[in-house]
Parts: structure tokens; C-alpha cells; sequence
């Protein structure tokens, strides 16, 4: 068995040192120019460049196995990066408190344990650790922190990623009394927390406002399964219903939840609701959310008589075309794509009907963890000229590095599709308004954004789905 005693010891060198330094000390020329807040707001930047620089990555990845190697790793980490804010970060005359420094943001644990196991998918015993004794604590001391003195500085310490992916986990482990409740208060007192800022100044309110999506997007499904979990299946049922019927219920999350609400009614020989539950996520969501199959095969284990023959009499009902032309403000192409890596021509951008998109930045893990995938796609839609495929690094709106960067990271991964590096001037992490990574759209030569029927979020599995109705 491999232990993380094997990793070298929580220590940095002068050259890692230097260089830190030097990054912390364009932090503060900031703040001396009168942004006081910046660097409290580039903690997760700070953090995330230290991990990459400590976890650099390698070919050879570090098998996890069990809770107590990763408790391992985490107590070196954790030890590492004070031991950093020590030595370079604290006696920098800025206002950051210690607390802040030391505290890891969630997506910190998140960043590293992908970094070094090299996996994006988990088995459930090592997420579920993960979540309840790195992220959820982190994001509930940031939190803590925050309410003394809800300033914007201190509200940003809470960013996107760590928001996300902390309540993401949430809603898909909620089967622990304990943690359940912890998680639950924490969002009840976040969101009131966000609410509250409502009447502050234009920036506040708006960065308050973002944040407040992030937990709108998850508010039916966490209340639909406290219900579950506090035995009100009924009610638990009509939320689950009225939320995957309005687009309130994130489409992505319906079929582990769905599965269970049918095996519960299943066992009461409640079948009218089974069905309820079925018809429902058959005309609300789509094929790449949940498949076809999957369904047809839920039908027949709820009515194994007759399951086929309602199955495919729905689906008569259904159009498999799911896309539609947004009604938002259409994105500002440029005239020319700056293309850095495997360019594409221009011509062959400008007369393609419709381009797909894909964010991405160097330190998100799932992203990187995405290539070889996305690879492959490219492979097989490569040769379509009604269609183009173009990923757009966000690297300069995160950690403001240059395409020089983007073109040896890219190369580092064997990206072979084409990759733009987003800058000021396009902008275009902004105008697509992402919020998460990675993040997919598909927008036509016009520059109209092509949304799901269903409002989930656009997928690889959606690309995918989308070139075949496109033939």
C-alpha cells in the first residue's frame, strides 16, 4: 500500500519562496495603488498556484485508497501552505487577516487530491471524507469569517469554485444526519447572509448576487431532499415533481434522486406515483441527461407487463430536436479568432452554421481531466463545415497568465483541438457569463446562444447529440 509518507516534506524552497514572494508583491503594488481588497479576493489564486507548485504534474500518479491516506495528505498540505503564509505572506502590511490566509478554500482539497491522484471521478468513501471533513468545514469557516464583517474584501474569499463544487458534493451525500444538517444550515445562513447585502454598494450587491445563483440553482433539490431525509417522502415527491417541471431542479442530479423516489414507492406498491415520477423526467429532461434507455428499462421494472408498452407510447409524444435558439443578447464574434494551437482557418470559422465551445483554465482539474475526451470529439467532428469546435483557455481572467502560458500548457497536455486564449479585448468569459469549469455552449454564426429545451447545461454528451440532429 502507498502512503503519503513517501511525499517529500512540508517545506519550501528558497527558488519556491522567491517566487511567491514576488507574486504576493504584485498583489500588494495593488493594494498601495488603492485596491486594498485585491488580495484578500486572490486567496484561491494564491493557493492554487502554491498547490501546482508544490504538486507539480507528474506522469506518476499517487494512488488514494482509503480516509486515512487522504487524512495523510491533507496534514501535509495543510502544514505546507501555513507554513508558507508564515514565512511569506504575513508580514506584507496589507490587511489580510491570518485567519483568512491559512484557512484552504474548499476547492483548495478539491484541486489537490485530483492533482494527485490524476482522477476526476472518485470512489463515493473517499468523496464523501473529502466533503465532510475538508470542504464543508472550509467553506463554513470562510463563512464564519465573513459574518464579523461582510465587506466585499471578505466576501470574495468565497469564489465560484469553491461554492460549486462544496454544494455540489452537498446535495449528492445527504444521507448523513450530521453532516446533512451541518450542510443545510450552512446554505439557510449563507443565503440570508447574501440577502442581507442586497441594499450595499453596486459591487457588493453584485458579487453577493452571483453567489446567491450559485445556491438558487441548488435551492429546490437540497429542500426537496431534507424533506426525504426528515421522512415526508409525500412532500419530497411534489418538490421533486414541481421542480424538474419548472427548471428548478438541476436536470444533471435527477436520476440518482429519481431512482430513489421510485424505489421507495416501488416497495409501497405505490406505482401511480412511480409512473408520475417517470413521465415527468421523460418530458423534462433530455437524452444526455438521462438516457433513453435508462428509462425504458425504469418503466419495465415498475410495470414489467406493461412497462414497454407505456414506454414507447411516451415516447411517440417526444421530439428527440431539444435545442433552441436563446432569446438572450447575442455574443460579440470577433473578426478574426486568435487562434494559438492547432488553428483552424478563418474562412472555415466565418461560414460554419454553428461553433461549440469550451471553457477551460490550467488549474481545474476536471477540465484537464476532459482532454483526452475532447480529443476525441474533435476527432470525429474535425471534418464537418458546418460546424467548428474551439476551447477558450480563461488562464488571464484567473491567474492573469498570457497565451505564451496557454500554448505550453495546451502542448503539455496533447490538446489536439483548437484553443484561444481569452484577454481583455475579447472578453469572452464575460460575455458567455461563466460561472463554473468547465463550462460548454454552443452558439450560432451569429453569434445566438443554443440552449437546452430542458434548461440543463450544455455537456460534451450534448455536442455529441447535437452534430448527429445536425447531420
Amino acid at each position: 500500500m502507498l502512503t503519503i509518507i513517501s511525499l517529500k516534506e512540508p517545506k519550501l524552497t528558497i527558488m519556491k519562496s522567491t517566487k511567491f514572494i514576488f507574486i504576493f508583491a504584485f498583489f500588494i503594488c495593488e493594494t498601495i495603488i488603492g485596491q486594498k481588497a485585491e488580495s484578500i479576493r486572490l486567496r484561491h489564486t494564491i493557493q492554487q498556484q502554491f498547490l501546482s507548485n508544490e504538486f507539480p504534474s507528474k506522469n506518476d500518479k499517487l494512488n488514494i485508497n482509503d480516509t486515512l491516506q487522504l487524512d495523510s495528505l491533507f496534514s501535509y498540505v495543510n502544514k505546507s501552505w501555513k507554513s508558507f503564509v508564515k514565512d511569506s505572506l504575513i508580514n506584507n502590511k496589507s490587511n489580510i487577516s491570518v485567519q483568512a490566509l491559512n484557512n484552504l478554500d474548499a476547492y483548495s482539497y478539491y484541486l489537490t487530491l485530483r492533482s494527485i491522484t490524476g482522477q476526476n471521478e472518485l470512489n463515493n468513501d473517499i468523496e464523501y471524507h473529502l466533503f465532510k471533513n475538508y470542504m464543508l468545514p472550509s467553506l463554513i469557516n470562510d463563512y464564519q469569517f465573513i459574518k464579523t464583517n461582510p465587506s466585499l474584501s471578505n466576501l470574495k474569499l468565497i469564489w465560484a469554485g469553491s461554492l460549486s463544487n462544496t454544494l455540489g458534493y452537498g446535495v449528492k451525500y445527504y444521507d448523513n444526519t450530521e453532516t446533512f444538517r451541518s450542510y443545510y444550515e450552512l446554505f439557510k445562513n449563507l443565503k440570508v447572509l447574501l440577502q442581507s447585502l442586497g441594499n450595499s454598494d453596486n459591487e457588493t450587491k453584485a458579487y453577493a448576487a452571483k453567489l446567491l445563483n450559485f445556491l438558487q440553482y441548488y435551492d429546490f433539490e437540497i429542500e426537496t431532499k431534507k424533506q426525504y431525509f426528515n421522512n415526508q417522502q409525500d412532500i419530497s415527491f411534489t418538490y421533486f415533481i414541481t421542480g424538474i417541471s419548472t427548471n428548478k431542479y438541476p436536470k444533471e442530479n435527477v436520476m440518482p434522486f429519481g431512482k430513489t423516489l421510485i424505489k421507495f414507492y416501488l416497495s409501497k406498491g405505490e406505482n401511480d406515483k412511480c409512473f408520475a415520477i417517470l413521465n415527468n423526467l421523460f418530458f423534462n429532461t433530455t437524452n444526455d441527461v438521462l438516457p433513453r434507455d435508462t428509462l425504458s428499462k425504469w418503466y419495465n421494472i415498475v410495470d414489467p407487463a406493461n412497462g414497454s408498452k407505456i414506454y414507447n407510447e411516451t415516447l411517440s409524444k417526444f421530439s428527440s430536436n431539444y435545442f433552441k435558439t436563446d432569446k438572450r443578447s447575442p455574443i460579440h464574434l470577433p473578426q478574426k479568432w486568435n487562434l494559438i494551437l492547432n488553428s483552424v482557418s478563418q474562412e472555415k470559422i466565418k461560414n460554419a452554421k454553428y461553433i461549440l465551445i469550451d471553457f477551460w483554465y490550467s488549474n481545474c482539474s476536471p477540465c484537464i481531466a476532459e482532454v483526452p475526451k475532447l480529443n476525441e470529439f474533435y476527432s470525429v467532428l474535425k471534418d464537418r463545415e458546418d460546424l467548428v469546435f474551439i476551447s477558450i483557455n480563461a488562464d488571464f481572467s484567473h491567474t492573469q497568465k498570457d497565451s505564451s502560458y496557454v500554448f505550453e500548457t495546451a502542448k503539455k497536455y496533447s490538446i489536439k483541438f483548437p484553443v484561444v486564449s481569452d484577454n481583455k479585448q475579447t472578453n469572452f468569459t464575460k460575455q458567455f457569463n461563466v460561472s463554473g469549469y468547465p463550462s460548454k455552449f454552443i452558439i450560432n454564426n451569429q453569434g445566438q446562444l443554443i440552449a437546452k429545451e430542458d434548461g440543463s447545461l450544455i455537456t460534451l454528451s450534448s455536442f455529441y447529440d447535437f452534430i448527429k440532429i445536425n447531420k
